[in-house]
């Protein structure tokens, strides 16, 4: 039989805690960066001066890229495989988006 202590219970609820929350910080921290350079095309705006709040995009990426340096190199608990699924869904996405505007049925400018 096994002897288990309150202490051991508590250390591994904790540890099972800890677990999850960086699983969700990780996923919506990254997504977040990707996110709105996929959706609102933060870089482009950037250069052209014509974002609202550079602050606070700025701050999502670099949480973003905090967190995913985490995951990739200093974690304990194996979110490089998270952050690598993130990265190859958003490719796809951006591949698919440029493919899009492109090509997306839009005339020349002055063309019929």
């Amino acid at each position: 039989m096994h002897d288990f202590s309150p202490g051991l219970l508590a250390e591994v609820r904790l540890d099972e805690a800890l677990r999850i929350f960086s699983h969700a910080l990780v996923f919506a921290s990254v997504t977040a960066a990707f996110l709105q350079e996929l959706v609102f095309g933060v870089k482009a705006k950037y250069q052209r001066g014509e974002l609202k709040h550079p602050r606070l995009h700025s701050a999502f990426s670099v949480l973003g890229m905090a967190t995913a340096f985490y995951a990739l190199f200093l974690n304990p608990f194996g979110e490089r495989y998270v952050v690598a699924g993130i990265a190859a869904v958003f490719w796809v996405l951006f591949q698919v988006k440029k493919k899009k505007g492109r090509g997306g049925g839009k005339t020349a400018p002055g063309g019929s």
